[in-house]
């Protein structure tokens, strides 16, 4: 027999009140490495930490995106991780409305992020992967879509949106066609939080990227991927911290093959 599931308003409800405690305990946390504001509209700025590796820098950037009720700070641990490695980070708060969709809104911030990275110094406009979670990660594989990325990782990525109970595709398999650079999915089993899989939804094989893979950490929770996971963990699943160590891990060799390794080969 299946398991119940919750159903989605319930989720996107209760995440939303305890996000909100969580974000007000979570403001007395320390600052980033680096903090940047980067003004891309007018009548708008988009906050951005910038996490700079402690030796100098190769030029391979992550652009970092968060999913739905979460924030910048909760990829904290996870954007020092990778910086540690010798990765620049960029970790923005982009907008997510409640009632609405607004995908594209998203998905035009992060295009106007990556021109702003590219002319960065010290940065290789070629070595530049977008790594998002949740409705990130669909964020992610929308821009990928749609821009020149060096490759693109989802995080357990939800791939719906709308109103609790009027959810729909949000990327469509010809966005996914569009999509020829290197592709990593790493999932959770399907649960509440993510179960577009159990609805018939399976964008892995309609990626056109021949360098994509997909790997499911078994017993992992939607929760495993941000390193700040109270809110989510309430409604989703607990996390756990060898889930999330090893999701880590898998990333990292990953780019290390396709993206550094791909690099090296050209020069």
């Amino acid at each position: 027999m299946r398991p119940h599931k919750i159903p989605r308003w319930i989720c996107l409800s209760a995440t939303v009140v305890f996000s909100l405690l969580f974000l007000t305990a979570n403001c007395a946390a320390g600052p980033s490495r680096r903090d940047a504001v980067f003004n891309i509209r007018t009548d708008n700025s988009i906050p951005v930490d910038v996490y700079l590796p402690d030796r100098p820098p190769s030029g391979a950037s992550i652009l970092l995106i968060h999913g739905f009720m979460h924030y910048k700070e909760g990829h904290r641990e996870n954007a020092r991780w990778f910086a540690a490695r010798g990765w620049i980070v960029y970790v923005p708060d982009l907008n997510y409305t409640l009632l609405s969709p607004n995908t594209e809104e998203r998905v035009s911030d992060v295009s106007a992020l990556l021109a702003w990275i590219r002319s960065r110094p010290n940065t290789d406009p070629n070595r530049i992967v977008l790594v998002g979670h949740s409705a990130g990660g669909l964020t992610a594989l929308l821009a990928a879509s749609k821009e020149k990325v060096a490759g693109v990782v989802g995080w357990d990525q939800v791939v719906s949106a709308g109103r609790p109970g009027t959810q729909s595709r949000a990327i469509a398999p010809s966005d996914l066609a569009q999509i020829r650079c290197p592709a990593l999915l790493i999932e959770s089993p399907p649960q509440s939080c993510n179960n577009e899989r159990d609805q018939g939804y399976d964008i892995f094989p309609l990626l056109a990227s021949t360098m994509k893979k997909r790997i499911t950490i078994p017993g992992s929770s939607h929760c495993d991927f941000p390193d700040d996971s109270f809110a989510c963990g309430l409604v989703c699943g607990p996390a756990n911290e060898e889930n999330h160590r090893l999701i880590l891990e898998t990333t990292a060799a990953w780019l290390e093959m396709e993206i550094l390794g791909q690099s090296a080969e050209k020069k």
